[in-house]
């Protein structure tokens, strides 16, 4: 371990930020992982016509990328912590552009089944890596502004996408657009490599001040961390009785209900049900992601501000995920029933975007409980327990489209997932009580 010559007393030494740049990366990583995500759904038009696929098969097309996601997020976890994130994130990239580009050789339901289970494996493993970053590289009370960084990656790629994937496909076809997004992956692995060290203290550019910075108030937690890692057993015991980690995986359900409805059938939304064309959409489609690389860095900031103010962590966690998930939640409602095309589009996008301010906060939560020993197994079982939404979200509005020909109710119902769960939230959520002790484990 390279040790860090500490500044001699009585000197100033300006604090260096390179846990920032690694989180930079991390968000890049992000925006790839959700480009490469929402390809199909922005190709989705082009595919149907193409192979003459059903709303329903459509529905378990989208389904089945959670499926593999599902499976891959304790592996990723586990694997983090045992063999690090630098090499994971690595093996992980490279191999899910490998099935994306291989995506482009499916011709039936089950073929793109069969890829898409394989590609959702891989970049499952992405927000249990993130955690365990996240806990390793970051004090605490900067940790929800940590995460916001990362998960405002996904709407930057989800607002980028719909442009960029339409403008290769009309130019190019649905094929070159999916083996250019999958390039972008293997490019992103270089910088990777050369930024990120698995340890603070392991990297030659952070100095004395910024190690102190990150060990802050927790510096004997620390040192107990760097020795041998817990065994899966062990991590998950921990983990699985803390009460904060279900309340987590309650309102992350409703948080990707919302994402997978929306990333699966916004293009198909805005085209039939907005009366939107296939150019047209693509930049409206946006515009819920736009909003949502405001209010992610904010949902952070506010609840890192709250937590300052207060000193009061549970109070902080509460009120930016509930806030979030009861207002976005009831602006589902008129945003269904609008007549008028922009003011529907307009209140879903900001219901939406409401709804994703809870991304920070909530994702801070698993490094807690779980420590810098446990933090990707802790965010390994939020991803699994929650994302059984989306396996059923996407098939959900698939069955409504076909069974009424219009999708009201499924961005009602939406909605109501959102509301049940900033009521369910503070029921379970116990703060620091709930925090993994790294000394006494």
């Amino acid at each position: 371990m390279t040790q860090v010559p500490l500044a001699q007393a009585g000197t100033s030494v300006k604090m260096t930020n390179v846990r920032w740049q690694i989180m930079f990366f991390i968000f890049l990583i992000q925006v790839l992982n959700y480009l490469d995500r929402v390809n199909i759904s922005v190709a989705a038009p082009l595919i149907q016509k193409e192979f003459g696929f059903s709303p329903v098969e459509l529905g378990v097309i989208f389904s089945s990328y959670t499926w593999g996601n599902l499976v891959g997020q304790i592996p990723g976890g586990a694997l983090a912590q045992m063999f690090g994130a630098r090499k994971l994130y690595v093996i992980a990239i490279l191999f899910w552009s490998a099935v994306l580009a291989a995506t482009t050789l499916a011709k039936t339901v089950t073929a793109f089944v069969s890829f898409r289970v394989a590609f959702g494996f891989f970049e499952g493993m992405v927000w249990p890596i993130a955690a365990v970053v996240a806990a390793s590289w970051f004090p605490k009370s900067e940790r929800s502004r940590a995460m916001s960084l990362q998960s405002n990656g996904m709407v930057v790629g989800l607002a980028i996408a719909p442009p960029f994937i339409t403008m290769l496909m009309l130019r190019y076809g649905w094929r070159t657009a999916f083996f250019i997004s999958a390039l972008l992956g293997v490019v992103w692995t270089f910088f990777w490599l050369y930024i990120m060290r698995e340890k603070p203290d392991q990297h030659p550019r952070v100095n004395s001040a910024e190690l102190a910075h990150i060990s802050e108030n927790e510096p004997a937690a620390r040192k107990e961390a760097a020795e041998k890692p817990l065994s899966f057993m062990a991590a998950m015991k921990i983990v699985l009785k803390k009460p904060s980690l279900y309340a987590v995986c309650i309102s992350n359900f409703s948080l990707v209900w919302t994402l997978f409805t929306y990333t699966n059938w916004l293009p198909l939304y805005l085209q039939h049900e907005r009366g939107f064309t296939i150019s047209s959409s693509s930049y409206v489609a946006m515009l819920p992601f736009l909003f949502s690389m405001i209010t992610i860095p904010c949902g952070g900031i506010v609840a890192d501000w709250l937590y300052k103010k207060t000193g009061n962590l549970k109070l902080s966690r509460k009120l930016t995920i509930v806030a979030g998930l009861l207002a976005g939640g009831i602006l589902m409602v008129p945003a269904a029933l609008a007549s008028n095309q922009m003011t529907g589009v307009v209140t879903l996008a900001l219901g939406y975007s409401l709804i994703m301010f809870i991304l920070g906060p909530q994702w801070a939560v698993p490094t807690e409980v779980g420590g810098s020993k446990a933090a990707g197994h802790a965010c390994g079982v939020v991803q699994v327990l929650s994302g059984i939404a989306g396996i059923v979200a996407p098939l959900f509005m698939g069955y409504v489209v076909q069974v009424t020909g219009h999708y009201t109710i499924g961005v009602i119902v939406a909605g109501a997932v959102a509301v049940i769960g900033a009521i369910c939230f503070p029921i379970l959520y116990r703060g620091e009580k709930d925090h993994y002790r790294e000394l006494a484990a």
